[in-house]
């Protein structure tokens, strides 16, 4: 009962209205944290908020569009070429009750008219793993390459320690290996003003799990300075598939053993 009057209340104040047919798809580390799926608010004239797109929920429910608030005021820097943003600070009403600030960063891949985003999420003042991995996008139209692609990707990364506004940003390459064989590479970079690099390993072999177009593997991470976790990975193809930038790969990863690590990652060909 408390979540449903908690739910009518975020309604009222945000206008949420029917979401438009959109094929939007994408996964997060940790739910609790962020969910992704089709935007369904609608603050216009009271905010940039507007349905049917790819869509962030701090809160489990309300899904805000990435592209509303992917403006030049939240713009961070580019990933791997693709610009960066962060919204520092998204208070909510907690499904359980209180208030939670979710800090987000979201980095935006234009993928063939689809667009596709990939991010990090942070609640902080938690005692456990704070952070979120997670990734979204408009699959309208998608196809699986039809012969191996190469893949330049960037990434965002974070351990328990990371501070929101300061993720470690990858950069590498992921290579499609034709009629569902693997997708595997590794992506590698550090955060401001550290030494310390981090690296992610991703190797997907399976296909079907989730569905058609998405991959499921492992995932391995190592630091410069000893860190060591191993864990899985995950993700979904967008785009049609066919010519140069005409096909995008997103997913994301985190850690099952040894030192904790959430990361997102996305990237074209």
């Amino acid at each position: 009962m408390r979540k449903t009057l908690i739910a009518a209340a975020m309604l009222a104040t945000f206008g949420v209205t029917q979401a438009q047919t959109t094929n939007v798809d994408g996964g997060t580390t940790a739910s609790s944290i962020i969910s992704v799926g089709i935007s369904n608010v609608n603050a216009q004239p009271f905010g940039p908020h507007k349905p049917g797109y790819p869509g962030v929920s701090p809160d489990g429910s309300n899904y805000i569009d990435l592209d509303g608030i992917s403006t030049s005021s939240r713009f961070v820097d580019t990933v791997a070429g693709f610009n960066h943003y962060y919204l520092p600070g998204y208070t909510h009403t907690a499904p359980g009750g209180g208030t939670v600030t979710t800090h987000i960063n979201w980095v935006r891949i234009p993928s063939a008219g689809e667009d596709v985003y990939f991010g990090l999420a942070t609640n902080p003042g938690s005692s456990s793993h704070n952070h979120a991995a997670y990734h979204v996008g408009d699959r309208t139209g998608y196809a699986v390459p039809a012969s191996n692609t190469s893949y330049s990707v960037g990434g965002l990364l974070a351990t328990p320690g990371t501070a929101a506004n300061d993720p470690v940003i990858l950069t590498g390459t992921l290579s499609y290996v034709a009629s569902y064989v693997s997708v595997t590479g590794t992506l590698s970079g550090t955060n401001t003003g550290s030494s310390t690099v981090h690296t992610l390993g991703i190797s997907a072999t399976d296909f079907s799990s989730n569905g058609p177009g998405t991959f499921n593997g492992t995932s391995t991470y190592s630091s410069s300075a000893g860190a060591s976790g191993s864990g899985v990975s995950s993700g979904h193809f967008y785009g049609n598939g066919v010519g140069a930038g005409n096909s995008t790969i997103a997913g994301i990863a985190n850690s099952t053993s040894g030192d904790a690590y959430v990361a997102s990652f996305g990237g074209k060909n």
